[in-house]
């Protein structure tokens, strides 16, 4: 018999006798593990494990496996995230890693890395201005949509985060060339993103403009969602703007019928 014929390696057994170890798993096979883990509830020790494993494979991730490994870890960690430190460890690496290579990532890629990190409510500074650095820079060479605008808006509301490049996407949005692009739902939520940021320039006008906007595309046989009608309220509320009578009428005349066993405790308190 040949050396060959009876090496470890060929026959998959050990020099101790027992069956030689699996090939580690690639960074993103590992992320999916560790969503899954956590998905299923798995023991703190298990979840650790694969954790310790995971973050010195960070860096070995493609570019393009960045925000899909992110996802895939947060998918099902947003509990297990206080409790275990390791984890949010690799979720902070992985918003380190996505900072790092956003210069080839596309734009939509980026947005979802801020929405993943707003979500579970983590202000991870570097990564929330470096990508609203590649955006703005995106949108003077290429231009960028307002559904993106409005979401990057939502995701640093969201964290209680203002930076001052955010005033340079409120400008932007704010032309009326753009505002007459956006369709009524998004006209309600970029102006709560601003309100809640406080980065309305001209609160009274500019309030005033975007509700008659809104108010131009609904009618009594249309009205306005509930729920859009009191976050617009909000949007009064926290911009410190007093609508002229005809606007405040039509905007409460939506409110006033519905009983209060529909509101939630958040909207009442907003009323």
């Amino acid at each position: 018999v040949s050396d060959k014929d009876t090496s470890p390696s060929s026959s998959g057994v050990s020099a101790a006798g027992g069956h030689s170890a699996a090939p580690p798993l690639p960074p993103a096979a590992l992320a999916r593990r560790l969503g899954a883990l956590c998905r299923e509830g798995a023991p703190d020790g298990e979840i650790l494990g694969v954790t310790l494993e995971f973050l010195p494979a960070i860096e070995h991730l493609e570019s393009e496996e960045a925000v899909p490994a992110l996802e895939a870890v947060l998918s099902g960690s947003r509990r297990r995230l206080a409790q275990l430190p390791a984890l949010l460890d690799a979720v902070e690496r992985l918003g380190d890693l996505v900072a790092v290579r956003a210069e080839d990532l596309p734009t939509p890629q980026l947005l979802a890395a801020l929405n993943w990190f707003a979500g579970i409510g983590l202000p991870y500074l570097l990564l929330f201005e470096t990508v609203l650095v590649v955006v703005l820079e995106r949108n003077i060479a290429q231009g960028i949509t307002y559904g993106q605008v409005v979401s990057i808006l939502e995701a640093f509301a969201a964290v209680r985060l203002h930076v001052s490049e955010l005033h340079a996407l409120y400008k932007h949005l704010r032309q009326p060339h753009e505002l007459a692009r956006l369709p009524t739902m998004a006209l309600v939520r970029f102006l709560s993103a601003a309100s809640r940021l406080d980065i309305v320039a001209d609160p009274t006008r500019d309030v005033r403009e975007i509700i008659e906007r809104v108010l131009a595309e609904t009618t009594p046989q249309r009205p306005l969602p509930l729920e859009s009608s009191v976050v617009l309220v909000q949007s009064l509320l926290l911009s410190g703007t007093v609508l002229p009578d005809r606007q405040l009428r039509h905007l409460l005349n939506w409110i006033v019928d519905t009983r209060v066993q529909q509101l939630t405790p958040q909207q009442l308190a907003v009323l």
